[in-house]
């Protein structure tokens, strides 16, 4: 019978030069995966601040990269467009300011990369929309279509160049049937 002996030998308490260096980079690594997940997340957030406090980029045809930068007072307004032929868009928010008026709120539309070009004939009260990208206002006659807008639902009576607009408006222009005689719609800026 051969009996296996194993001998008891105390283990070797001081490890090697490259054991204790091993340890110690162990030591360095697991201290470092505790930080690691806060030190990302801390240099996400401020990537997501530095491209909030900027918010307006332009292309080389200077046009924003679709966000308004915002208003100082963070009040805003919208404007929609109504082609009549089931196409419409839609901008918000744009930012409000004391005194903004609707032909203000059409030239910022203008700057975003999606912006609406427009034509427009006279200037102040006199100032009439003619077109809106490629559909033209058709004139005064008896089925004719031409851009009217609204206010929060209600039919506006003076040009776009003085109507001044309040925070939280929304402007909406129509391609339609306008009724010089009649009242379709609850007048306002009268």
């Amino acid at each position: 019978m051969v009996v296996n002996q194993e001998h008891d030998h105390a283990p070797d308490s001081t490890p090697s030069a490259d054991e204790a260096a091993q340890n110690k980079g162990d030591q360095a690594a697991r201290a470092w995966r505790g930080y690691l997940l806060p030190i990302l997340l801390a240099v996400v957030l401020a990537a997501i601040l530095v491209s909030r406090l900027n918010p307006r980029r332009h292309d080389a045809a200077g046009k924003t990269d679709g966000r308004f930068a915002v208003s100082e007072t963070g009040e805003s307004i919208g404007l929609e467009i109504d082609f009549g032929d089931g196409a419409f868009r839609r901008y918000f928010p744009i930012p409000w300011k004391d005194g903004i008026t609707v032909a203000d709120a059409m030239k910022l539309v203008r700057q975003h990369r999606h912006g609406v070009q427009f034509r427009y004939e006279g200037e102040g009260e006199k100032a009439m929309l003619v077109r809106i990208e490629e559909v033209q206002n058709q004139g005064g006659d008896e089925g004719a279509r031409n851009w009217v807008y609204e206010v929060n639902g209600k039919r506006a009576t003076v040009s776009f160049a003085v109507y001044r607009l309040a925070a939280s408006d929304t402007v909406l222009w129509k391609f339609t049937f306008y009724d010089y005689n009649g009242s379709d719609a609850p007048a306002v800026g009268e």
